[in-house]
């Protein structure tokens, strides 16, 4: 299933964790750390889902980090 922003591209609806590490600027052991203490999640392929790091990067980031 995927996703399409305003401009018809294609929105992934999950990230790696390296991924994921260069868009929150930071590195993956960061990430993997951050898998540990739940406050990323992942789904069942082991990726990190957009809404649990737009989750993430509003709650926790915005307000702890």
């Amino acid at each position: 299933m995927e996703q399409h922003d305003l401009f018809g591209e294609i929105e992934p609806l999950h990230f790696t964790i390296r991924q994921s590490a260069m868009l929150l600027g930071v590195c993956p052991a960061t990430v993997r750390n951050w898998i540990k203490t739940q406050y990323l999640t992942q789904d069942q392929s082991g990726r990190i889902t957009r809404a649990s790091l737009a989750r993430f990067q509003t709650e926790v980031l915005a307000r702890e980090k």
